[in-house]
């Protein structure tokens, strides 16, 4: 997927049916068709400068864009100058592109590579999504420290790249904003967690919610972080489950009546537990509301504000932290 365009092989063609089609091919605008395709921009002292050229003598033609330099078999990219190619049913390479040919056996292999800042997009062969990198190149292979790569699935990776392969810290981003893996990577794998904020809180996306995992002696269970909330909400399945578990203790209890977002008045109970924990800070006596089975986690702000008297919400790192 990543190199789809190894190279192409071409016989020697001798003979030149090259000729000015259409408009000024010394110094101007033009169309000038070369054997191996054609030209259309702008022309200086008689050879291509700037603009497109469609080369058709492979199996499917490739167009290149940018500044030129003209050679006998035709104009080639000036690898001096950011250009952009498009081949094989949209693949493309953009930036300081060269054209390095070899041969073999009577023929010409060709290849373009990317060397200095620049981005390939290839399709992928299964979901035919497009697979891009973005950052410095060498010898068209990524090497950056702060390389994009941008997935089919939509999922874009931020950080160190060194020979195409994800190395050093980098963070995996979901197209919703949410952090998959954040933290050190090695020959393209995840080795382990951001320890640069050892007191920060993970938090993820769930469709368009922030999630925090909430610990209850040592049963997590997945809360939505809500801000607009101001008291904790578990529905009462999961509540009473971990209160028969042994994994809470309940401290008081009372009626409550309640207004929800849609404006309704519902009625549960309210409870104060003993302790819970959210990454490592311990909350003592923690106040609920309990409604039923079909209710949301609620992490909200009668918990929060118990920690500190502030806290930060970092979507982009994928932190919360108390202040």
């Amino acid at each position: 997927m990543k190199n789809l365009l190894a190279g192409i092989i071409v016989l020697f063609s001798f003979i030149s049916s090259a000729q000015c089609i259409k408009g000024d091919c010394q110094d101007g605008e033009g169309t000038y068709k070369y054997d191996e395709g054609n030209f259309v921009g702008i022309f200086k002292n008689g050879d291509a400068f700037k603009g497109v050229f469609t080369n058709i003598k492979f199996s499917k033609p490739i167009v290149f864009e940018g500044y030129f330099i003209d050679t006998e078999n035709g104009p080639v990219l000036d690898s001096t100058k950011k250009g952009k190619m498009i081949y094989y049913s949209n693949n493309e390479r953009e930036g300081f592109i060269t054209e390095v040919v070899t041969y073999e056996n009577n023929s010409k292999l060709y290849k373009w590579v990317l060397n200095g800042f620049g981005e390939k997009k290839s399709i992928a062969s299964t979901s035919g999504g497009f697979y891009i990198e973005k950052g410095n190149f060498i010898n068209d292979v990524l090497n950056d420290e702060d390389a994009i790569i941008i997935y089919p699935s939509g999922n874009k990776y931020f950080g160190g790249v060194v020979n195409g392969k994800r190395q050093g810290l980098g963070k995996v981003i979901t197209p919703d904003g949410g952090i998959q893996q954040d933290g050190n990577w090695y020959d393209d794998e995840w080795i382990d967690a951001n320890t640069n904020n050892p007191y920060a809180v993970p938090i993820y996306y769930n469709g368009n919610s922030i999630m925090v995992d909430v610990d209850f002696n040592g049963t997590l269970i997945k809360m939505t972080l809500d801000t607009g909330a101001s008291m904790t909400l578990l529905n009462e399945v999961k509540f009473y489950s971990l209160l028969a578990l042994g994994q809470i203790k309940i401290r008081n209890e009372q009626d409550g009546e309640f207004t929800i977002a849609n404006g309704d008045v519902v009625y549960g109970k309210i409870y104060v537990i003993d302790k819970m924990k959210i990454g490592n800070y311990e909350i003592e006596n923690v106040e609920f509301s309990v409604l039923d089975e079909n209710s949301s986690d609620l992490l909200g702000l009668n918990a929060l504000l118990k920690t500190s008297n502030s806290f930060n919400i970092d979507v982009e790192a994928g932190e919360l932290t108390f202040n």
